[in-house]
């Protein structure tokens, strides 16, 4: 089995050598991703309480869609 040091020197051998922009943008947000996916957060008992507020408003319809607030944007800076 290889070692993680011999795969990541490979691994940079191959990426230098590649011309393909698209694959180095995929290979790059999928490193990204990954490496964040690693992160830990914790959160406070305010911020667990603000998430479980903002959950019960989404159930109950107490949102804007993406779209609204978009087409309101649009409206407020055509004035």
């Amino acid at each position: 089995m290889e070692t993680i040091v011999l795969k990541r020197k490979k691994l940079i051998t191959e990426i230098q050598r590649s011309k393909n922009e698209n694959l180095l943008d995929e290979l790059y947000q999928f490193i990204q991703r990954e490496n964040q996916l690693e992160d830990i957060y914790y959160l406070s008992d305010e911020q667990k309480k603000a998430i479980a507020v903002a959950r019960q408003q989404i159930d109950t319809g107490e949102f804007y869609s993406n779209e609204d607030v978009e087409e309101e944007i649009s409206k407020w800076l055509e004035r």
